[in-house]
């Protein structure tokens, strides 16, 4: 038993090391995938910690396809919560019932 996180950040470059975000590189994960759908891979939550764009316009059905488990942190309530219980997600956002 264990945990084995992927973090994806659109500011860090393919190798990790560059970007706008280089210094957070080393904390990063085991492995840092290249967009949001390649971080929720045979994962059995998805926390979304930013209100970026890109994170906003995951598509919820395309999410729970990769996802083992449905389960999704909105920590910025920026995505449609409807449309994401809808897809068969526990959804929670932060100061959400």
């Amino acid at each position: 038993m264990g945990v084995r996180r992927a973090v994806q950040d659109g500011l860090v470059d393919d190798d990790g090391l560059g970007g706008a975000e280089a210094g957070v590189a080393p904390l990063l994960a085991e492995r840092a995938p290249v967009d949001g759908y390649a971080a929720v891979e045979g994962a059995d939550a998805v926390a979304v910690l930013t209100e970026w764009k890109q994170y906003r316009g995951l598509d919820p059905v395309a999410v729970a396809a990769r996802i083992g488990q449905a389960k999704v942190l909105d920590a910025r309530n920026v995505l449609d919560a409807a449309a994401w219980r809808a897809a068969g997600f526990e959804y929670k956002g932060l100061g959400r019932p």
